[in-house]
């Protein structure tokens, strides 16, 4: 393994981990619509330019429907349902929700026509997944009042999250992935533009709140979509893919350590149900030559 591969993790672990944290910054100021139009907005300024010199622009409008389907699965719908949630939940709550992500993909998977999904490993896997969501909600609802209405607005975020490079990756095979990501950006800019302005604050906003979208934008976005794809190309999408794990801890972390969020009999019991869970739901079947050279 390459001495920069876990560097290059270390940054994808922060990269995509503290979102949670800043957009629970914003949503003190802001309404989701206006979050998602700012936060697109400056990403748009950053990666348009960078696409076009690359010529991946050009790819992409060359694949302009699965543009238009990644934009909605990935942005124009999560962006603004994670960002209402955390208007009622705890940032470290919704980081550790979305490491649901992979056991929607298997699910995903099944109903594309991976019959691995339904291997009893992975069936295993997606039962404890899930009785860890349910642990980690209906103990901290009940103990902590915590929202389950924003709850599932994260599951939500999670199954998009999801569904998104799944169907797009299929579908534009060949294609340099930035150009459909920054033409991502502006989608989601004009579709939530008209809210966006209408509900933005008279008053204006603070240095803080700049700030934050500042680098949801350029770190959470630019930065870490840079970053993966160095990632992806050392190790493998598959590997890549074990960012999952580590992101959910940096948004506890962030929530605990510079939020005041608390840590919940919930958290401490469902969290690790669910990475378990995703694990195993994920995990790749073993090939039968690897098997036996290994049982040798």
């Amino acid at each position: 393994m390459s001495r920069r591969v876990p560097v290059l993790y270390a940054i994808m672990a922060v990269t995509w981990g503290i979102p949670y944290f800043f957009i629970k910054i914003v949503v003190e100021e802001l309404q989701p619509a206006s979050m998602v139009m700012a936060r697109c907005g400056l990403a748009t300024l950053i990666l348009v330019p960078l696409a076009w010199r690359s010529g991946a622009l050009r790819q992409g409008l060359g694949v302009f429907r699965w543009v238009v389907v990644f934009a909605l699965f990935e942005y124009i719908i999560p962006w603004y349902l994670l960002a209402t949630a955390e208007q009622r939940l705890p940032s470290s709550v919704a980081g550790l929700l979305l490491a649901t992500t992979p056991m929607f993909a298997t699910i995903l998977g099944r109903l594309w026509g991976d019959r691995t999904a339904t291997q009893w490993r992975r069936l295993v896997g997606l039962a404890i997944g899930f009785v860890g969501v349910g642990a980690l909600l209906g103990i901290d609802a009940w103990s902590h009042g915590l929202d389950a209405a924003s709850a599932l607005l994260i599951l939500v975020t999670a199954a998009c999250y999801a569904l998104a490079p799944m169907a797009v990756m299929r579908n534009t095979r060949g294609i340099d992935q930035m150009g459909i990501v920054a033409l991502a950006m502006p989608i989601t800019t004009l579709f939530w533009a008209w809210p966006g302005i209408t509900e933005w604050p008279a008053q204006g906003v603070t240095a803080r709140v700049w700030g934050s979208l500042a680098i949801l934008a350029i770190v959470c976005t630019w930065l870490a979509f840079r970053y993966y794809w160095k990632l992806a190309h050392a190790v493998g999408v598959v590997r890549a893919s074990l960012l999952t794990y580590l992101n959910p801890p940096v948004a506890l972390a962030m929530g605990v350590l510079f939020l005041g969020e608390p840590i919940t009999t919930g958290m401490l019991l469902g969290f690790p149900l669910v990475l378990l869970g995703s694990y195993y739901a994920t995990r790749a079947p073993r090939p039968v030559m690897e098997a036996s050279v290994a049982e040798a």
